[in-house]
């Protein structure tokens, strides 16, 4: 009986001393995760403030380089991903300076618009240049040719001048006009001549009746003959006439 109330008070006082040495090591083991997790919290909120995509990707790296996944980063690992997340937005912010490159790129765009203006300009005033040259070759041949023509016809009127010319012309006109007309006074001086002969004068003051009746019919026989032969020969000039039109045309 008190061998077993010696070996209960042993047991009560070997579970007293472990209470009593688990009560003293709690705090110390509280204290350490407190701190562990206070470090870890400040860690995750300076990885979140710095770039959580970043930090969760370098954890990734880490985690798959050292065949671990789901460690806590540590404070070094903080500083090298906040080094890289500075990194990368030092890009970032140089990529902002394309503004530069967008001027620079509108300048040269600009300035090779100005210079196709100019190549457009220069080929219109090419062209403008050339239809004057043209034109200028086309009245200078012109002018040529008036002088050619004019030299032409001075050597033909021997060395005329336009005045002297002009006045060559009327006297040619007026020599024609002059022949013309005596032509025509010819012509007339035939017809009675021919009158005279064929139908002489009459003198019917000492006939009488009878005799201006016979003279009368006798008169009129002759005009119907004239008459005839009137037609015959125009009827003959007239197919002589078609004969010459069939053979010129």
């Amino acid at each position: 009986m008190s061998q077993s109330s010696m070996s209960g008070s042993c047991k009560d006082d070997t579970f007293n001393s472990k209470s009593s040495t688990s009560d003293d090591t709690m705090p110390e083991l509280t204290q350490r995760q407190q701190n562990h997790m206070k470090n870890s919290a400040d860690a995750e909120e300076y990885a979140s403030s710095s770039g959580e995509e970043g930090t969760m990707q370098h954890t990734d790296s880490m985690g798959s380089g050292n065949g671990r996944t789901g460690r806590r980063l540590s404070s070094l690992d903080v500083y090298l991903s906040q080094q890289k997340d500075e990194s990368i937005s030092y890009v970032l912010n140089r990529r902002e300076t394309l503004k530069d490159v967008i001027e620079e790129e509108e300048k040269r765009r600009q300035l090779a618009t100005d210079q196709k203006r100019a190549e457009v300009m220069m080929a219109r005033m090419q062209k403008n240049d050339d239809k004057r040259r043209e034109s200028v070759l086309r009245d200078l041949s012109q002018a040529q040719m008036e002088k050619t023509r004019s030299h032409s016809l001075v050597r033909k009127f021997g060395g005329l001048t336009p005045e002297k010319r002009k006045r060559l012309k009327e006297l040619l006109m007026q020599k024609a006009e002059e022949e013309f007309r005596n032509e025509q006074k010819e012509l007339m001086q035939a017809k009675q001549n021919y009158l005279q002969k064929v139908c002489p004068p009459i003198n019917i003051d000492n006939m009488d009746d009878a005799q201006l009746v016979e003279l009368i019919k006798d008169l009129y026989a002759r005009v119907q003959s004239c008459q005839k032969e009137k037609w015959e020969w125009q009827e003959r000039l007239h197919m002589q006439t078609e004969e010459v039109r069939s053979l010129v045309f």
